[in-house]
């Protein structure tokens, strides 16, 4: 059985003990160290008919001090089962009601209309490089179509899709005018001269492969030097060509 509330008059002021949650709503709460104050005040001031009562309902003082400081008040959202509260300063100041948990499977889905979607698309090249500023185009499940180019890392994204659902991803031909344009091959000059022991090496037969593959017969002419205007520029590999079998 709930025992019943103490009150009394502690220099000019009304208090108020009980135990947890059945205090007055019109009263205010007292946090754990404003309670302790009070306790160890009536210690102090000798109240014996309030300590005397005290002691009956909740224990002695001592003990209620060492609950309050080891589980702390409710308003501080501790355990302690007893509660002090005062005739509040400010009468909108209330005692919080305590509502009883909720049970998950009462509780209602969330408003579809509150709940925002997202989409985000990556293009990447056949290197695993990121393909900036491309169209995408999406048919949203609401219906809609969105374009969007994708940004420096290749990303693309639509914000604040009010359905969930499925999207469907378009990329659109390249208009001919945006393709790139195909670069230029940048052409070089190669020249090298063959030497020996003895001197220029004249009449020599190589084949000379370019960087792009390409491969040239050439023969070293008097001085033991070769020319090959326009070349792929680039490293090239030089090496003797293989006599012929008969």
């Amino acid at each position: 059985m709930r025992q019943p509330m103490l009150r009394f008059l502690h220099r000019g002021k009304f208090y108020t003990v009980a135990d947890r949650g059945a205090a007055d709503p019109t009263l205010e709460p007292m946090s754990s160290e404003e309670s302790a104050w009070i306790v160890r005040e009536l210690v102090r001031d000798q109240a014996n008919e309030v300590l005397r009562e005290l002691s009956r309902m909740y224990g002695p003082a001592r003990g209620l001090l060492r609950e309050l400081e080891d589980h702390a008040s409710w308003t501080d959202g501790g355990t302690c089962r007893v509660e002090f509260f005062r005739s509040p300063r400010n009468p909108r100041i209330t005692v919080p009601k305590l509502e009883p948990p909720v049970d998950l499977v009462d509780l209602g889905p969330d408003d579809e209309g509150d709940v925002e979607h997202w989409i985000e698309v990556e293009l990447q090249d056949t290197t695993g490089a990121p393909v900036r500023g491309f169209p995408v185009d999406l048919d949203l499940p609401s219906g809609g179509r969105v374009t969007k180019r994708t940004n420096l890392f290749g990303f693309a994204r639509i914000d604040g899709i009010s359905r969930d659902g499925s999207a469907t991803v378009y990329l659109p031909e390249l208009d001919p005018d945006d393709r790139p344009a195909t670069p230029e091959p940048v052409l070089d000059v190669l020249r090298f001269e063959v030497v020996d022991d003895t001197g220029p090496r004249a009449g020599l037969e190589l084949v000379v492969t370019s960087p792009d593959g390409v491969e040239r017969d050439v023969t070293t002419d008097a001085d033991g030097c070769v020319e090959l205007p326009e070349i792929a520029a680039g490293n090239c590999t030089i090496r003797a060509r293989a006599p012929a079998t008969e």
